[in-house]
């Protein structure tokens, strides 16, 4: 039927969506609101990372922070900014610095990890720039990460 309205330069008959109720929309908008939670970058850092004493704990490895001589912070990436920002305060005196290049428009106030933005997804000058920073030791540049974790 509607191809043929349509054929005759009719618009075809409305459809009547179903209305939610108002219980079914509010359940529907706090699984959204727990799925972005979950996702969220500081999310995954606080499930990732956590810190018990001098000791950083990664997934099931144990890392003394006192048997580092300068811990670094170094990441790529949309959410990098974000999770940047959450291991500072987890890191706390331990952090010397750090560099993470992230797509234009996704800063976030860092106190000791510096960022640097770049395009995405294809890169630019500024990103390549920015690798250069971490290609090796030189006067205030990071040295390349000898552990990633």
């Amino acid at each position: 039927m509607e191809v043929y309205a349509s054929l005759a330069g009719r618009p075809p008959p409305a459809r009547r969506r179903p209305r939610m109720s108002a219980r079914h929309r509010q359940i529907a908008l706090d699984v959204l609101r727990a799925a972005l939670a979950a996702v969220a970058p500081e999310a995954a850092i606080r499930r990732s990372l956590r810190r018990d004493g001098d000791r950083l704990l990664v997934g099931n490895q144990s890392f003394d922070l006192t048997q580092y001589g300068r811990v670094r912070v170094v990441g790529a990436g949309k959410a990098s900014g974000a999770m940047a920002a959450a291991v500072e305060p987890l890191l706390g005196g331990y952090l010397d610095a750090g560099l993470v290049i992230l797509k234009d428009g996704h800063t976030v106030p860092t106190a000791r990890v510096t960022l640097r933005e770049a395009s995405h997804p294809t890169p630019d000058a500024r990103g390549s720039k920015a690798i250069l920073l971490l290609s090796g030791p030189s006067a205030g540049q990071p040295s390349p990460m000898t552990a990633p974790c």
